[in-house]
């Protein structure tokens, strides 16, 4: 049985577009220098949580609704001079609620042999996605280049990096929002939480209540 509603709607959804689904472009030494541009599209969520549900987890934005794909890593790498270090979701970044927003997602990538242009419009780096009716805002987003050396240097969330051969740029996706008071979730479904390593045991007591034995 689905839980009763309390009221129509969502919560807020995440906003777009991170450097996870930077326009990329450049020239491909592989096929004698050849220009190349696309637009990536590596990793969002943004899923925002609903009255009776939890956030489809990579609904995107609120005018996609879950129709969009994440690419194919492989596939990437296959057509474009980049290597992507990797990709997920963050702990303890959804939107805390009765049903919770989506967690926040990253993804790390760099060319090979070549230089990248990376441009991007990352909303929601400075106000990350409300909650409704007592939840609370998701994870923000984020966005920094990673020196040959391996330090994190922040880089505005609107504008372009260039990243030469042996740097990345690291990107984080916006959640969603939550909804309803995180007190009132199923205990279950904190529980489930904490072993599927979505959220700490730390952020279950604090937020949720809940504590391992009880």
């Amino acid at each position: 049985m689905p839980e009763l509603s309390d009221g129509f709607g969502l919560a807020e959804s995440g906003t777009i577009v991170p450097a996870s689904m930077a326009v990329i472009s450049g020239s491909d030494p592989r096929y004698g220098d050849a220009p190349f541009i696309n637009s990536l599209f590596l990793m969002h969520t943004g899923g925002a949580g609903a009255p009776a549900a939890d956030a489809w987890l990579t609904t995107v934005h609120i005018g996609d609704l879950g129709l969009c794909y994440l690419d194919s890593v492989e596939l990437d790498e296959l057509r474009y001079p980049i290597r992507v270090r990797g990709r997920g979701i963050l702990a303890d970044t959804e939107g805390p609620g009765r049903t919770c927003g989506a967690p926040a997602g990253f993804c790390e990538y760099g060319p090979v042999g070549t230089r990248l242009e990376a441009w991007f419009a990352s909303d929601g780096t400075l106000n990350a996605p409300q909650g409704v009716r007592g939840g609370q805002s998701g994870g923000a987003s984020g966005q920094f280049k990673r020196t040959a050396e391996g330090d994190l240097v922040p880089v505005p969330p609107c504008g372009g990096v260039v990243l030469e051969p042996g740097e990345t740029i690291y990107a984080v996706c916006c959640g969603g929002g939550g909804y309803g008071d995180p007190r009132a979730r199923h205990r279950a479904r904190v529980e489930e939480d904490v072993e599927e390593g979505r959220l700490s045991r730390e952020r279950a007591l604090a937020v949720y209540g809940w504590s391992a034995g009880e």
